[in-house]
């Protein structure tokens, strides 16, 4: 009989079909004989079961970490557009306000220098924002960490990272 064992992973629905087999069926064998291959037989199939899981968990963790990467860049880029329109509207309108009081020419050069500071300071933090290690599957690698727990029956350590 084969069954789709499904499990949700931030709203996204991740299933994988495996082979499962009732009890009778594994007590089919009167003499015992053959109990100890359909164990084995059951590990192996439940380990694969379980390993595909874990890779179903990790690709829909990823996807649905590049969706949000995505969205979160396509938002970026328009607020990046109108703010730019927006900046330079007023950089205009300052240097023309400072032009009342000191040369044009100092008024752009104040203006200018002020925003090449604020750009540069933008820079080294999104620098800092947007690295490879935010992608991570930390959910999956926490899971993955788990499992050798789970099937030796024991509860799964918590890892904390403080240094004792």
């Amino acid at each position: 009989m084969t069954t789709t064992h499904r499990t949700n992973v931030g709203g996204v629905g991740v299933g994988v079909e495996a082979e499962t087999y009732t009890r009778e069926e594994h007590m089919d064998d009167r003499h015992g004989l053959g109990e100890l291959g359909t164990l084995i037989s059951e590990l192996s199939r439940e380990s694969t079961l379980l390993v595909r899981q874990e890779a179903a968990l990790a690709r829909a963790e990823m996807e649905q970490k590049v969706t949000q990467m995505q969205k979160g860049a396509t938002e970026l880029s328009a607020g990046a557009g109108l703010a730019y329109l927006g900046l330079g509207f007023l950089c205009l309108s300052l240097m023309f306000l400072m032009a009342y009081v000191i040369p044009f020419w100092a008024s752009t050069l104040i203006v200018g220098g002020v925003l090449l500071l604020i750009g540069a300071a933008l820079i080294s933090k999104g620098k800092k924002d947007v690295k490879p290690g935010n992608m991570t599957p930390d959910r999956t690698i926490q899971s993955m960490r788990e499992t050798p727990d789970a099937i030796r029956g024991r509860a799964p350590e918590r890892r904390t990272h403080h240094a004792q």
